[in-house]
């Protein structure tokens, strides 16, 4: 009998005509705008060449802010600082000698987190004029907003104080007796995040004179005093000087 020859025998991860298995350590990220997050593609097989390509299809380039780094079947992704615009399906390619591809791809959510942008206390106003207390909050999604006064929240239901549709907080012929401690708070239902900022409400009042006595004779002896009284009132409280 004549002896077959033996045919080289090539594992399935090793074999020329095998196909290549693709696959990423995660496969939906949610990320806040301005946090890092790096994604490592792995090639089962024998790959010539490994891209990234983002959402809009572009193979990646690494530069500062988005870097690609490769090493024999492995290759990482990295995103620094994310940013609104970096949200989509970022997709690994793997090429083999063939020309034959395959891919696995991730989705990359960017969130905002609550941020308030240059809220500032205190905040002043003048008497009776209608006051608006800003508060300036972002996020994604859009947040639910509420103010608070004495630890009681502002609804509807107040004539004077009103929650405006950009948030901020409206006092209708703001008052001396409505100064005091705002509290602007801020929540995202989706994430039960919650955030807030207290907002010093000052009301200046201008100052107003008047003189019991507007002329009057007064007789006295050299060295003795005479008192000529003035009252005022206003806040913060006015400087008074005298003039002969």
């Amino acid at each position: 009998s004549k002896t077959q020859p033996l045919s080289p025998f090539f594992p399935p991860s090793l074999s020329p005509s095998a196909v290549l298995q693709v696959s990423i350590s995660l496969n939906k990220v949610e990320l806040s705008v301005g946090e890092s997050k790096f994604f490592t593609c792995t090639v089962i097989g024998e790959p010539v060449s490994i891209n990234w390509f983002n959402p809009q299809g572009e193979r990646i380039i690494s530069n500062q802010r988005v870097v690609m780094h490769t090493e024999g079947v492995r290759s990482r992704l990295t995103i620094y600082n994310a940013i609104i615009e970096d949200a989509g399906i970022y997709r690994c390619q793997a090429v083999d000698i063939k020309g034959q591809t395959q891919e696995a791809t991730v989705v990359l959510e960017i969130y905002q987190k609550l941020t308030f942008r240059e809220v500032k206390t205190p905040q002043e106003f003048r008497q009776a004029e209608d006051a608006e207390v800003v508060c300036d909050v972002i996020s994604s999604p859009v947040p639910a907003v509420s103010w608070f006064y004495k630890n009681r929240e502002i609804t509807p239901e107040n004539n004077r104080l009103q929650v405006l549709p950009n948030n901020n907080l409206q006092i209708l012929k703001v008052a001396k007796e409505d100064e005091g401690v705002y509290r602007c708070e801020a929540r995202v239902e989706a994430r039960g995040e919650i955030d807030f900022r207290d907002i010093v409400v000052v009301v200046n009042v201008p100052p107003v004179l008047s003189v019991p006595q507007e002329a009057f004779n007064a007789t006295a002896d050299y060295q003795e005093s005479v008192t000529f009284t003035c009252i005022t009132s206003g806040s913060p409280d006015p400087e008074v000087t005298w003039l002969r």
